[in-house]
């Protein structure tokens, strides 16, 4: 934080390059990211003379989340409220092992507020070809068999995990129609 929290100096790393950056007026803007988090970013760069010194600064201008997480949303929330395309793609589809992965991410997490695409980033890491499709998939499977009460805000999740109930997912109805839509 900088003064008084109005501006933030961040540590960004692109490219596995890590530069700094300042945000000015971040208390106005809503920035709440946390390390480790991504998020597209639109910035200036501006030549900084001081004490003598020249020095290139990078200005944050504006951020969002980064776009294959808010494509893969936004097609997931199309297909979820039957307004999508007639067909999705298998690869977007969870797989048996994602809903083991999210469980055990979010089981020492429960009733703590996360950032959806914190989730989808970290198990992204560990699960190849893992997306905010799947992610809202297995969530939406996970209340429907009442195997977690969720509540999603936005791009914020809160989970409590109703712990000791054994299920098969075929019994998904979200799921069999999800499946029933996949394309060759």
């Amino acid at each position: 934080p900088l003064k008084a929290g109005r501006h933030l100096r961040l540590v960004l790393e692109a490219g596995g390059v890590c530069f700094r950056a300042v945000l000015f007026g971040a208390e106005q803007c809503g920035f709440d990211r946390q390390p480790g988090d991504e998020v597209d970013l639109a910035v200036a760069l501006e030549r900084d003379c001081w004490q003598g010194a020249e020095r290139l600064s990078v200005i944050v201008r504006d951020f969002t989340l980064p776009r294959p997480f808010r494509e893969q949303a936004r097609l997931y929330r199309a297909v979820r409220s039957g307004g999508g395309p007639e067909e999705v793609a298998d690869s977007l589809l969870p797989r048996r092992e994602d809903f083991a992965a999210v469980y055990r991410y979010l089981r020492p997490r429960q009733g703590r507020r996360l950032r959806l695409s914190r989730v989808c980033g970290e198990l992204a890491g560990t699960r190849p070809g893992f997306g905010c499709f799947r992610l809202l998939a297995v969530l939406d499977v996970f209340r429907e068999m009442e195997l977690a009460d969720i509540r999603l805000e936005g791009e914020t999740l809160e989970c409590r995990l109703c712990g000791g109930r054994r299920v098969k997912l075929e019994d998904s109805r979200l799921l069999r129609r999800l499946r029933s839509q996949t394309a060759g």
